[in-house]
């Protein structure tokens, strides 16, 4: 007999749940979610936070002059966006897995808090 999931009183029930919508939506066991970007001084300014998929790839940022602090593939699909957090901005490329997060919840703001949480409990473990 099938148990009935109760993803509001379970929190097991309530992680399998995202994991399993994490899942059917591409998540890729292992791989980044978002890495800092190192803008030129010159970058254009609607270049950042433009759309939460990913359009161009990092062989495309790099000839924008653009860089990582994590050495990526020039195939590697990245999205550009710029936080702000304690009164000062931050620069990050979004990768695919960072973009099956805000499948889940369309903010950047929601996937970079899940992120930072998740690697809070990780470093913990």
């Amino acid at each position: 007999m099938a148990t009935t999931k109760d993803i509001w009183n379970n929190p097991t029930d309530a992680i399998g749940s995202v994991a399993n919508y994490f899942a059917e939506h591409g998540w890729k066991n292992g791989g980044t979610v978002r890495i800092e970007a190192i803008a030129p001084a010159t970058a254009d300014q609607e270049w950042f936070n433009d759309g939460l998929k990913p359009k161009l790839n990092m062989g495309q940022w790099r000839a924008r002059d653009f860089s990582s602090a994590v050495e990526l593939d020039d195939a590697e699909m990245v999205s550009l966006m710029r936080l702000e957090k304690d009164g000062k901005f931050q620069d990050w490329f979004g990768l695919h897995n960072f973009y099956v997060i805000t499948r889940y919840n369309h903010s950047r703001l929601y996937a970079s808090a899940v992120y930072e949480l998740s690697a809070a409990l990780k470093a913990k473990q």
